[in-house]
Formats: structure tokens, sequence, C-alpha cells
């Protein structure tokens, strides 16, 4: 979730309020390092899920959380 002028939103809601997509969760969860994942259908216009694309990308390869 992140913060946004004192208010909590979810990442669904973020990658809306970036991209303008409409977002809707299909599945969430999983096991071998995927746990706390979440699989999200978008539709929007070409450079709307273009844009979309390259936000997810790039948080992709992101390091696993460790304890």
């Amino acid at each position: 979730m992140f913060p946004v002028n004192g208010k909590v939103i979810t990442e669904i809601e973020a990658i809306n309020i970036l991209t303008g997509v409409n977002s809707e969760l299909v599945a969430a969860g999983g096991v071998c390092g995927a746990e706390g994942s979440i699989w999200l259908a978008i539709s929007g216009n070409e450079e709307e899920i273009s844009n979309t694309e390259s936000i997810i990308n790039s948080l992709s390869n992101e390091p696993l959380f460790e304890l």
C-alpha cells in the first residue's frame, strides 16, 4: 500500500492513479517465492497499457524480502 496525502491506497488503486488503466485482481498468493504476489487484469488504451507494463517490469526485479 502507498500513502497519498494521508490516505492509504492499494496497489490496484496506485496503478490506476499512475497510468489511468483499469485493473482488476484475478489471483493472489503463490509458492516458491511468489507468496504475497498478485495477478492483475488491466485494460486501457495502448499507451496506458505500455506505461503500466514498464512500471510493473521495473518493479519485478526487486530483491526478495529476507528476514
